[in-house]
């Protein structure tokens, strides 16, 4: 019976031994992931290095860059009409079932394929309303969807865009800037 209670101890010091050090790992590589501060000691730099060589990928790894650029894509109107956004997302909404629905997942890969395809791009420099209709009013390349599960066929603008930085979401009325654009008429098997 002493036997079975001192092995018991010895596991659960073990136990907390692996969890305290676990948790100092975890509370280091957050304090050496952060910028300088007040905090920051002379001897920091070198150690922050060092540590970085064992827990190389700090935080960032886990997340995308908020302001990086995205693909999108538009369906041209005539007559000087806005052009219609074609992105199935966000996730919440109810054609998506609220999220239930994945299709809407594969549009970002779609995306990218079809402007993979594209040879000459357009740079915009005005508001996202005329860049759009510039490249509406342009000739059409052809090109065809390699998606298994197509979302984007017919006449489409293919664009990237910049998220409008948090700080100036009041003086624009988009979410978004593009940047560029190009005219497609997407040809899809069925």
């Amino acid at each position: 019976m002493r036997d079975t209670s001192q092995a018991v101890q010895r596991e659960r010091r073990a136990f907390v031994t692996a969890a305290a050090a676990l948790f100092a790992v975890l509370a280091a590589s957050i304090y050496f992931a952060m910028p300088r501060n007040v905090t920051t000691q002379p001897w920091m730099p070198p150690v922050k290095t060092a540590f970085s060589a064992f827990v190389p990928q700090g935080w960032a790894f886990f997340t995308k860059d908020p302001q990086s650029e995205q693909f999108g894509a538009y369906r041209p109107h005539g007559g000087g009409a806005r052009p219609e956004n074609l992105s199935l997302t966000p996730q919440g909404k109810a054609e998506n079932l609220f999220g239930l629905s994945r299709r809407q997942r594969a549009q970002g890969p779609e995306e990218a394929l079809l402007a993979s395809k594209v040879h000459h791009w357009e740079t915009c420099e005005g508001s996202n309303d005329d860049c759009l209709r510039t490249a509406a009013a342009r000739p059409a390349a052809a090109v065809t969807n390699p998606s298994p599960v197509p979302s984007l066929c017919g006449d489409v603008i293919v664009t990237n865009q910049r998220p409008v930085p948090w700080a100036y979401r009041d003086l624009l009325s988009d979410t978004s800037r593009v940047t560029r654009a190009a005219h497609l008429r997407i040809r899809c098997d069925d």
